[in-house]
């Protein structure tokens, strides 16, 4: 009966984790979780380009308050909306949204469509990114 039980629950958390419809892709040395949903192919876009959109977690922090309780800050994440160049090995930023703890969100910010591409740095969370979104792994 257990192992239905565990096989059930299995499951259903695969399923949830799909509806999200964002993937794993990497881990910070600082514990962040990365993940990526494809916007628009690279075969779609003659090899030349892949936008996607990456959500970055933001951790739970503990802090003391002034009368000495603790309280807990932080949570939420942020969806980033970025085209990465698999040609020419280039990534830039078009749209980042924010979002509170509650899904809601906080904050926007629109990119300039006249910022240069930035080099993928290697040994970073960008070339992790680079490597899964361009297909290189």
């Amino acid at each position: 009966m257990r192992k239905i039980l565990l096989l059930f629950i299995m499951t259903i958390s695969v399923c949830l984790y799909s509806q999200d419809g964002f993937q794993y892709v990497t881990t910070s040395k600082d514990g962040t979780d990365y993940y990526y949903q494809i916007s628009s192919d690279v075969d779609s876009n003659m090899g030349l380009y892949t936008d996607f959109w990456l959500k970055k977690g933001i951790s739970v922090k503990k802090i003391k308050t002034k009368s000495g309780k603790y309280s807990t800050t932080g949570g939420g994440y942020f969806l980033t909306l970025m085209r990465i160049s698999c040609l020419e090995k280039t990534y830039l930023f078009k749209n980042t949204i924010k979002y509170d703890s509650a899904g809601k969100v906080i904050g926007t910010h629109d990119f300039p469509i006249s910022e240069e591409p930035k080099p993928v740095v290697p040994n970073s969370v960008i070339e992790t990114i680079y490597k899964t979104v361009c297909r290189k792994e």
